[in-house]
C-alpha cells in the first residue's frame, strides 16, 4: 500500500508519487505551436498552486505567445484564494491582449472563469468544455454565438 502523507507534508505544485491524501496539484506549461501555449492545472487550486500558475504563465507570456489555452479539466476543486489567483492570472493574459480559452467540463469551474473574465473585462477569452472547442476559438474558426443561434458552424449552410 502506498505511503499516505499528511496534507502539510505533500509537495506543493507537483504530483506526489504514491500519495493518496496529500496530493495538492500541479501546473504544467508547454508550447503547442510557435505562438501558442497550453497550461494544464490539476488537483486542488489553492493560493500556492495559483501562484505556480502565475509563474508558468509569466514565463510563457514573456515570449511571443499570442494564444493561451488553460486546461482546467483535471481541476478537482478550488478555494477562494485559488480563485483569486486564477483571476490574477486571467488579468495578466487579458492585459497582453492575447486570445485565450479555458477548458473544463464542470460548470462551476467555467463559472469561475466567467467571473474572472468579467473582472478583467476580457472579450478575447472563452470558457469551453473541451480542447477542440478551445482550439477552434483560438484559431478564430468558430463563432460560438453563431453556432449557438443556428446549431451549425460558420462553414455549414442552411
Amino acid at each position: 500500500m502506498p505511503a499516505v502523507l499528511e496534507l502539510s507534508e505533500a509537495p506543493r505544485g507537483r504530483a506526489a508519487k504514491g500519495c493518496i491524501l496529500g496530493f495538492v496539484g500541479e501546473v504544467l506549461g508547454e508550447r503547442t505551436a510557435q505562438d501558442q501555449v497550453l497550461v494544464s492545472v490539476r488537483g486542488h487550486l489553492d493560493e500556492q498552486l495559483g501562484l505556480e500558475l502565475l509563474a508558468v504563465l509569466d514565463a510563457h507570456l514573456a515570449a511571443d505567445v499570442t494564444r493561451v489555452m488553460v486546461d482546467l479539466s483535471e481541476l478537482d476543486s478550488y478555494d477562494i484564494l485559488g480563485r483569486e489567483q486564477l483571476a490574477r492570472a486571467h488579468t495578466r493574459i487579458a492585459a497582453t491582449t492575447r486570445r485565450s480559452a479555458f477548458v473544463s467540463e464542470h460548470s462551476r469551474i467555467r463559472g469561475m472563469v466567467l467571473l474572472a473574465m468579467r473582472e478583467s473585462r476580457d472579450h478575447q477569452c472563452r470558457p469551453t468544455i473541451n480542447r477542440e472547442q478551445a482550439q477552434q476559438w483560438l484559431d478564430g474558426t468558430q463563432s460560438f454565438i453563431e453556432q449557438a443561434a443556428t446549431g451549425m458552424s460558420k462553414d455549414e449552410t442552411l
